[in-house]
């Protein structure tokens, strides 16, 4: 029992982890508050939680730090791409409902020349566009924090990740939902202090599996702590 409580005891690493991940969610939130930085923070938590919270590699916030500096550009990029996607399939949606209930008139006559069974069309379309948005995304930054290649081939992979592993995709896509229901709706101020690195913490496990399955070969006397 002494043990347990002891400074080197299950208990005292699990409010280690804990602390380390309320700080990593912390400065995740404080990186992402431009917005479109929130690609780099993200790949940045994802680094640090894997390598320091997981790992026991370096200090979070130093690993934080370092991988959001070497990602912040092609993180900006990607977050600007893809969430002006977003943006726009969301706000023709929203057009689209607006039409079709009537709340805008000159757009409700033209819906009315819309063949019956076309605005349902639509919606399916910009849900489906939406889903592999999502999709993509639950891998891009990860696979940013770890691989350095062109932004064209981390979308690559993300989507043959996505497919080849659909399971895990469908799981991550799920409790990142979760996520962002509780943190905006049940519980957004205990939330926001350790959802982030608590649910980046959990991905990990998926999202390790995965990325293990396209890492090369360590070279002679690289750090593979990834590989652990």
């Amino acid at each position: 029992m002494e043990g347990f409580f002891s400074s080197e005891g299950p208990l005292i690493g699990f409010l280690q982890k804990i602390g380390m991940l309320i700080v990593l969610s912390v400065l995740f939130l404080l990186c992402s508050f431009p917005l479109v930085t929130m690609g780099a923070a993200a790949s940045a938590l994802y680094y640090a939680v894997a390598k320091s919270v997981r790992r026991g590699r370096g200090y979070p916030t130093k690993e934080f730090f370092r991988a959001f500096k070497r990602n912040l550009k092609n993180g900006t990029v990607l977050t600007v791409i893809f969430g002006g996607l977003a943006a726009l399939i969301l706000y023709n949606r929203e057009v689209l409902w607006q039409a079709s209930s009537g709340e805008r008139e000159m757009l409700s006559e033209i819906m009315a020349g819309i063949p019956d069974g076309g605005a349902l069309t639509l919606y399916v379309v910009y849900d489906g566009m939406l889903l592999f948005l999502a999709m993509l995304a639950v891998y891009l930054f990860p696979i940013l924090s770890r691989f350095v290649m062109k932004l064209s081939d981390i979308v690559k992979l993300s989507f043959v990740m996505s497919l080849r592993f659909f399971y895990f995709t469908i799981l991550l896509m799920a409790g990142t939902g979760i996520l962002l229901y509780l943190q905006w709706k049940v519980l957004p101020i205990p939330a926001i202090l350790l959802l982030p690195g608590g649910w980046t913490y959990i991905s990990s496990f998926l999202l390790e599996k995965v990325m293990k399955k396209y890492i090369a070969d360590p070279r002679d006397g690289e750090d593979a702590w990834y590989l652990e």
